[in-house]
């Protein structure tokens, strides 16, 4: 999804829906928000519309509360296992799932994923994922091996998308994919284009990690004096 469809993106919805998935920019990001807020609100007949209407589950994810969650989890927790066999079926996966969510899924939830995957379905985990996609979920293992094979644009790629996904408890993990991104080939100069979405990222890490981070990506925060305002001093990216 290129910058101009992510502002229009967001102008459109809500803060809690996110684009997470760039490498499917073909797809309707707008219809695959509105699958995923529907099943957030636990609207199941627009759910079932939507796919009907083609929405890609993969692209958008709800982020309230600070974690990402797919329609699939909302499905699967709310017990709709027709609805969540068809997500499944369109390629979601709970990929975002994190220890403290997955205790919240009812048993009925947890033999819905058992059966799956005796036939083979695997829930948590999309085969072949993009390498952007590995380094967002935080599946070291598979960031590592995929890196081995990105072409230079994915590589690119994962340099906005942590540009654009920077948080405290991944900023350190993040470094270190950088610096192997770096080694490979990509451009870390990119994170330079995303200087509005990085300065609430930046402040809101811990100074050490801040430095680090201001380091590694040349990207830097000084005070300056406003020249409406003399005397008092606000943040600005570099």
């Amino acid at each position: 999804m290129s910058r101009s469809q992510n502002e229009a993106f967001h102008s459109a919805f809500p803060d809690n829906i996110e684009a997470v998935r760039y490498d499917l920019e073909h797809e309707d990001v707008m219809l695959s928000a509105r699958l995923v807020d529907a099943a957030a609100h636990g609207c199941w007949p627009q759910v079932k519309q939507l796919l009907a209407d083609g929405a890609d589950p993969r692209i958008c994810r709800y982020t309230g509360g600070g974690r990402c969650k797919s329609a699939l989890y909302f499905a699967l927790k709310a017990e709709e296992f027709d609805i969540a066999e068809a997500l499944l079926k369109a390629g979601d996966r709970l990929d975002d799932l994190r220890t403290e969510e997955s205790d919240g899924l009812p048993g009925a939830a947890v033999n819905f994923l058992v059966r799956a995957a005796a036939h083979g379905k695997n829930a948590l985990e999309e085969k072949a994922k993009p390498l952007s996609e590995c380094i967002r979920c935080g599946l070291w293992v598979q960031t590592h091996e995929a890196m081995k094979s990105a072409s230079r644009k994915e590589l690119n790629l994962s340099v906005e998308m942590i540009g654009l996904h920077l948080k405290p408890w991944n900023a350190m993990e993040y470094l270190q994919i950088l610096d192997e991104l770096e080694a490979h080939g990509a451009n870390l100069e990119l994170l330079g284009t995303l200087r509005d979405e990085l300065l609430p990222a930046i402040l809101s890490l811990p100074p050490v990690i801040r430095e680090k981070f201001m380091d590694k990506t040349g990207v830097f925060i000084t005070d300056e004096v406003t020249p409406d305002q003399p005397g008092q001093k606000h943040n600005q990216l570099f």
